[in-house]
């Protein structure tokens, strides 16, 4: 039963109010905890702040420790409207002249008119090609039949054209449009619907043969699209020879308007012969043509041509260049030219040093670096004022720790002149506050005139006796004691398949011989080459295309080249990660090549200060736990350079103000074993720790509470039991005395 159900009824006493006194009074030393707590928060909550800001300022010197971020070029041109253009940072300072005398399109053909967008077209397969690209075979069933259906079911596969359909508001308006989504002269759409049977199949491209002789067994193909007016049109053919005779020798008619008028003769020929705007029809041997014979043509008709961009770089004497794109990016190494529109102005193109991406890095810095510094002031300092300490003021650690920042963003560089040495040579400077300034005018002058040298003052940089080992990168673990001693015993390649022949001349591609397997870097895909006749470069510019056509290889980057006639597939990167495999197919004897003949690249090798080390690619990494530990060269010396004994170098590198400066910060603010952050770990500890002895007084006071309720309770029962023996004992003496008064009356 609580003390304060009966609230000293016996005894009188607040008994609630003599227990939370005494409970109070002995509370003392858990109050004391808790201020402590508090003063420990506030740290806690202090130190936490600096980190993330000091963190912050981390965070951007990573800008001011890239070399990117001071040779950014701009490009001004003269005429934005015609050309555009952005320049790498290897581009060195000047001006171009350029006139863009065509732009590059994509090929677009368009069939004859159909009634209806639904309008049957039958069924069966048709295929699509794009220049020297794979042939894509798509069939056609019940459910695709219809312009609206092939047009869906060539956006589904993975030809390189899109399809849609178009109504051009004549009597038979729908056609189907096919767009290359590639530009460029060698970008022709070929689409052949010969697989086609039924509904308007006619009216798509394809050849009908007839006659009565069945002497003729060749195939009669024609390329091209129609460039007329209006169409396109059927085209009749017809032998013209009395007597049968052999392709080459037979001649032939064309009419365009449904036989009514003929052309003159023309001699059949297996290489095509012109039929005018723009279609062409060939012959292959095979029996003999005679007047039985007639084929009939319906080609597409071509709306817009493939066609190159034509780029003249210069003045009057200009050399002119072709591009299959209107992004141009092999005209001058590290400038890339977006054209827009074809024009007779010649356009100049100025390309500068652009010092804007370098000048906002470094403000940036400078403000986080002063936001940290600040608040750090605040905390650690006194205020005579308000007669209080920061509640930091006692961590001496953190202010060394900001003092050795200070130092290494102040101090020079050693190796860089002395007039480009420290920050203060480009108008950084420490105020009184042990914040930074900066001297906008000095600045800005400095980063217009000598980008290079600020660039030097910030990065890590290096100075090599060998032009093919080049420095790439440093870390904190980087002991820069003396130029390290570099040593390339193997150097990297790429992985690079030839084959064991040359290529014919001239290579037939039939059914029995259009496939073969590669693999690159662990993945297999099933290649399908093109039927037809391929000279040596033909040949190798159809598998480049195959190969480039197929995702699975994008990441392996195959070229295919020719040398001395034989086929060369080659990676695009360095390293034994890297590997290609002929793996088997119809097609390799053809190519040359020999089933499971496998190609891999090679990672370079050397020594460091005498450690042997082995590279990834063309990356030479120094051994951890030595003083190259973080020390990355990129090693571009290629096989012969190394067997001519072209293997030696000396690399000193020197750390940039921005290298320094985060080394300081990462002591500061390291997970394991930074300075806040052992810190922090320490505070958290200590609160857990009071909060603990918290946690145990007020347990030990709420067993005491209880007895001390207990005892007053009791206290309070004797009380209330005496007082009622006292009541019963005074009417009892009341009564005997009431009883002798009565006798003595």
């Amino acid at each position: 039963m609580p003390v304060n159900s009966i609230q000293g009824l016996a005894s009188g006493y607040k008994t609630d109010e003599l227990i939370n006194a005494i409970m109070d009074a002995e509370r003392g030393a858990a109050r004391l905890l808790e201020r402590k707590k508090k003063l420990y928060d506030g740290r806690l909550e202090a130190v936490r702040t600096f980190n993330v800001r000091t963190l912050s300022a981390k965070l951007d010197l990573i800008a001011l420790r890239r070399s990117s971020t001071f040779t950014t070029r701009s490009v001004d041109s003269s005429a934005p409207a015609t050309v555009t253009a952005t320049a790498s940072n290897k581009l060195a300072a000047g001006a171009y002249q350029v006139t863009v005398d065509q732009m590059a399109q994509a090929h677009q053909q368009v069939t004859t008119g159909f009634a209806s967008a639904s309008s049957s077209i039958g069924t069966g397969s048709v295929t699509l090609r794009l220049g020297a690209g794979p042939v894509t075979t798509l069939e056609i069933d019940a459910s695709k039949s219809s312009l609206a259906g092939l047009a869906a079911a060539i956006n589904a596969s993975d030809a390189q054209v899109t399809a849609q359909v178009i109504n051009d508001g004549s009597a038979t308006p729908y056609r189907l449009a096919l767009t290359a989504k590639n530009t460029g002269a060698a970008n022709t759409i070929s689409f052949d619907a010969d697989g086609l049977s039924g509904g308007d199949s006619a009216l798509l491209q394809r050849v009908t043969t007839t006659g009565t002789g069945g002497a003729y067994t060749g195939a009669v193909s024609f390329s091209g699209a129609f460039t007329g007016a209006d169409g396109p049109p059927e085209y009749r053919i017809r032998v013209a020879n009395a007597a049968p005779d052999a392709v080459g020798t037979a001649t032939f008619e064309f009419s365009k308007d449904g036989g009514t008028t003929w052309s003159a003769p023309l001699t059949t020929s297996a290489t095509p012969v012109s039929l005018g705007d723009g279609v062409s029809v060939a012959f292959s041997a095979g029996g003999l043509l005679d007047q039985s014979d007639t084929f009939s043509l319906r080609p597409l008709k071509q709306a817009v041509a493939a066609q190159d961009a034509k780029v003249r770089l210069g003045g009057s004497s200009s050399l002119t260049i072709s591009s299959a794109s209107n992004t141009v990016t092999d005209i001058i190494p590290g400038l890339t030219l977006n054209l827009k529109a074809q024009s007779a102005t010649t356009a100049t193109l100025t390309i500068s040093d652009d010092p804007k991406p370098a000048k906002d890095a470094i403000t940036k810095f400078v403000t986080s670096f002063n936001a940290a510094a600040k608040y750090l002031n605040d905390n650690t300092g006194f205020d005579p004022l308000k007669r209080e300490a920061g509640v930091l003021q006692s961590q001496s650690s953190l202010r060394r720790g900001m003092n050795d920042l200070v130092r290494g963003l102040t101090s020079t560089v050693a190796g860089l002149p002395s007039a480009m040495s420290a920050l203060s040579a480009i108008g950084i400077s420490l105020d009184q506050k042990g914040l930074l300034t900066i001297n906008e005018e000095t600045l800005d002058a400095k980063l217009a005139g000598d980008l290079p040298g600020v660039a030097s003052l910030f990065t890590n940089t290096a100075t090599s006796t060998n032009t093919g080992v080049e420095f790439v990168a440093l870390t904190g673990k980087t002991k820069l004691l003396n130029p390290f001693a570099v040593s390339v015993s193997q150097a990297a390649s790429r992985a690079t398949l030839t084959a064991d022949s040359a290529l014919a001349v001239s290579t037939t591609i039939s059914g029995s011989n259009n496939s073969f397997s590669v693999k690159a870097n662990g993945i297999e895909v099933a290649l399908t080459l093109a039927s037809g006749e391929y000279t040596q470069q033909q040949l190798a510019d159809h598998v480049a295309a195959v190969i480039a056509a197929k995702k699975e290889l994008k990441d392996a980057a195959i070229t295919v080249s020719l040398d001395a006639g034989k086929l060369v597939l080659q990676g695009s990167r360095y390293g034994s990660s890297q590997s290609i495999t002929a793996v088997s197919g119809t097609s390799l004897t053809s190519l040359g090549l020999t089933a499971a003949a496998t190609a891999s690249g090679k990672d370079v090798q050397g020594t460091i200060d005498g450690i042997s080390v082995i590279g990834q690619g063309q990356a030479l990494d120094g051994k951890v736990g030595t003083a190259s530990e973080g020390l990355t060269l990129l090693v571009s010396l290629t096989a012969a350079q190394v067997a001519a004994g072209n293997v030696s170098a000396k690399v000193a590198p020197r750390k940039g103000i921005a290298q320094r400066a985060d080394e300081v910060v990462a002591a500061l603010t390291n997970p394991s074993g930074g300075i806040a952050t052992s810190y922090e770990d320490n505070l958290i500890d200590q609160i857990e720790q009071v909060s603990a002895s918290v946690k145990k007084i007020d347990a030990n006071l709420l067993q005491r509470r209880a007895r001390y309720e207990a005892q007053f309770l009791q206290m309070e029962k004797l009380m209330q039991s005496f007082q009622s023996q006292g009541n019963l004992l005074s009417g009892q003496i009341r009564g005997f005395e009431n009883m002798a008064s009565a006798r003595r009356r």
